[in-house]
C-alpha cells in the first residue's frame, strides 16, 4: 500500500510538471500558489490596462496629427490672404474692379477657413471637432441705462435664461455679467489713456460679477433697470471702463483661458468723447476709434453691438462708431435690433456660439484612476473670428493696408496653436515610451511569479521520471519474486519429493 501511495504522489507531481511545461505557466490553478495567483492576476489586469492606455495614446496622436494638418491648411489660406492684402494695398496699379475681385477671393478664403474650423472632425458630424469646440465663454453686457432703455432691458431679462440653457446644451461653460452706464461727468477719452484710467461712465448698480447662472445675471440686469435715468450715452467709455476699472476688475476680469465677448446694448446715439447733438457719434475721430479697437484686441475681447429698434429709425442712422468698431475688433462683431425676447436670443446665441472658446479634452493615458493617468490638453478654437481674419477687407487700399497687420496676427495665432499641438504630440510620444517601459516591467515582475522556469521544471521532471521508473521497477521486482518461487515449486512436480521444501 505504501508503494502504491508513493506512486500516486509521484504521478501527480509529474502531471503538474507536464502541465507547467506545456502551458508555460507555473500557476495554472488556485491550489498551485494561492498568494502568487492573487498577485499575478493583479499584474495581469494592470498589463491589460496599460495595453488599452497605449491604444488610447495612439488615438490621441491620430487626433493631434489631424488637428495639425487642418491648421496647416488654414495657415496656407493665411499666406494667400497675405499675398492678396499686399497686392490690394498697391493702389496705383489697381482699378475699383480689381480691388473687388481681390476682396471676393479673400472673403471666399476666409469663409473656407471658417468652414474648416467649424466642421473638421475625425468621425463626421458627430465626432469631436479638431479645431473648434464649445468652451469657456465670458460675456460682459454693457447696458445703456438712460430712460429710453426700459423695454430693451426687460427683453434681456426675459431672454437671458434661454440664452444660458441654449449655450449650456451646446457644451459652453458660460458666465455673463452686466454693468450699466449713463451718468457721470463728460470727458474726452485720451488715445493714450493708461490702464486704470477712470472714464466715469459706469454706475454702481448691480454686483458687477460674472455669473455662472441666469438667476444672478437677471438680478444684476434688474438692478440696472431699476436705476434708469436720463443722462448722456457714453457706450464706448463704458466699454473701456468695464475692462480697465480697477474698482470692478476683480469681479469682471474674464477667466484667463476664456473666450471674451463684450456686448454693448444701446439705442440710437452716443455722446462719447464729449460731443453732443443728434448723431454726434459719427463725428468721433478715427484716432479715438483706433484706440478702442486696439484696447479690445489687447484684452482679447470680441465685440458685439445690440441696438434697439429705434436705431436707424426717424431719420437717425445707425451709430457709425459702433459699427466701425464691431467690424474691426479682431474677433469681429455685428449689429442687430433687440425687439423682443424671442428671435434676438437665437441670434445672439448663434453669434456667441460662432466665437467658440478655449476648451480641454481629457485622455486616459494610464491604467489607474490617479491624476497622472488622466491627461487634460488645452486647445484654442481656430476659426476666422478667433484668428482675427474675419475682419480682413480688401475693398480699398487703406483697408488692405490695415488688413496686412490683421493677416500677420492671424497667421501668428494659428502658428502658436500649431506649436502647442506639436508640443502635445511630443508629450504623447514620451507617454508612449513610459507606458511601454511600464508594461515591460510589469510583465517581467509577473513572469517571475507566474511563469514556468523551464530549466528547473525540466530538471525536476527528469528527477521525477527516474523516481517513478525506479518505483515501477521496484514494484515489478517485488511482484516477480513470489511468482518465481511458485514456478520453481511447480517444476518439481506435484506429489514428488521436492528438494526445495
Amino acid at each position: 500500500m505504501k508503494n502504491l501511495a508513493n506512486q500516486f504522489w509521484i504521478n501527480r507531481d509529474m502531471q503538474v510538471t507536464m502541465e507547467r511545461l506545456s502551458s508555460g505557466m507555473r500557476i495554472n490553478r488556485g491550489a498551485d500558489d494561492p498568494a502568487g495567483l492573487a498577485i499575478s492576476e493583479g499584474m495581469r489586469a494592470h498589463t491589460r490596462g496599460i495595453d488599452q492606455a497605449l491604444e488610447n495614446t495612439q488615438e490621441a496622436m491620430v487626433f493631434l496629427n489631424a488637428r495639425d494638418r487642418i491648421m496647416a491648411e488654414q495657415q496656407d489660406i493665411g499666406m494667400r490672404l497675405m499675398e492678396l492684402a499686399v497686392r490690394a494695398a498697391n493702389e496705383a496699379t489697381l482699378t475699383t474692379s480689381d480691388m473687388q475681385k481681390l476682396d471676393d477671393e479673400a472673403q471666399a478664403l476666409i469663409t473656407q477657413l471658417d468652414t474648416m474650423g467649424k466642421s473638421s472632425s475625425l468621425r463626421g458630424s458627430e465626432g469631436t471637432k479638431l479645431v473648434f469646440n464649445a468652451g469657456q465663454l465670458d460675456v460682459i453686457w454693457v447696458i445703456d441705462q438712460t430712460g429710453s432703455m426700459g423695454a430693451p432691458i426687460a427683453s434681456v431679462v426675459a431672454g437671458a435664461p434661454n440664452m444660458y440653457s441654449q449655450l449650456a446644451a451646446k457644451g459652453f461653460d458660460l458666465r455673463m455679467g452686466a454693468v450699466g452706464y449713463g451718468v457721470g461727468a463728460v470727458g474726452n477719452l485720451s488715445v493714450t489713456a493708461p490702464p486704470g484710467s477712470p472714464f466715469n461712465a459706469l454706475t454702481a448698480t448691480g454686483s458687477k460679477s460674472l455669473q455662472g447662472g441666469s438667476a444672478g445675471f437677471v438680478a444684476d440686469v434688474n438692478a440696472i433697470a431699476g436705476a434708469l435715468q436720463g443722462s448722456r450715452e457714453r457706450g464706448l467709455d463704458a466699454s473701456l471702463e468695464a475692462i480697465y476699472s480697477t474698482g470692478i476688475q476683480a469681479q469682471l476680469t474674464a477667466r484667463p483661458d476664456a473666450q471674451r465677448v463684450m456686448i454693448l446694448l444701446t439705442d440710437a446715439d452716443s455722446d462719447d468723447f464729449g460731443e453732443f447733438g443728434a448723431n454726434n457719434g459719427i463725428n468721433v475721430g478715427q484716432a479715438e476709434r483706433d484706440f478702442v479697437v486696439s484696447t479690445m484686441d489687447s484684452w482679447g475681447m470680441s465685440y458685439y453691438v445690440v441696438s434697439t429698434i429705434t436705431e436707424g429709425a426717424g431719420g437717425i442712422p445707425a451709430d457709425a462708431d459702433y459699427t466701425d468698431i464691431a467690424t474691426r475688433v479682431a474677433s469681429g462683431g455685428g449689429s442687430m435690433a433687440l425687439d423682443g425676447p424671442g428671435a434676438w436670443v437665437n441670434t445672439i446665441t448663434s453669434a456667441l456660439e460662432a466665437f467658440g472658446g478655449p476648451y480641454s479634452l481629457s485622455f486616459q493615458i494610464g491604467a489607474d484612476n490617479v491624476g497622472d493617468d488622466k491627461l487634460e490638453l488645452n486647445f484654442k478654437t481656430v476659426t476666422a473670428r478667433t484668428s482675427g481674419l474675419s475682419s480682413v477687407s480688401l475693398t480699398s487700399a487703406t483697408a488692405a493696408q490695415n488688413s496686412i497687420d490683421q493677416v500677420k496676427a492671424g497667421i501668428e495665432f494659428i502658428s502658436e496653436e500649431r506649436a502647442a499641438t506639436g508640443a502635445y504630440m511630443h508629450r504623447m510620444e514620451s507617454v508612449i515610451d513610459d507606458l511601454t517601459a511600464e508594461r515591460n516591467n510589469t510583465l517581467a515582475a509577473k513572469s517571475n511569479i507566474a511563469d514556468t522556469d523551464f530549466a528547473e521544471t525540466a530538471s525536476g521532471m527528469t528527477k521525477q521520471q527516474i523516481i517513478f521508473n525506479t518505483a515501477v521497477a521496484a514494484g515489478a521486482q517485488a511482484n516477480a519474486t513470489p511468482s518465481a518461487v511458485l514456478n520453481l515449486i511447480s517444476e518439481q512436480g506435484i506429489g514428488q519429493q521436492n528438494d526445495l521444501l
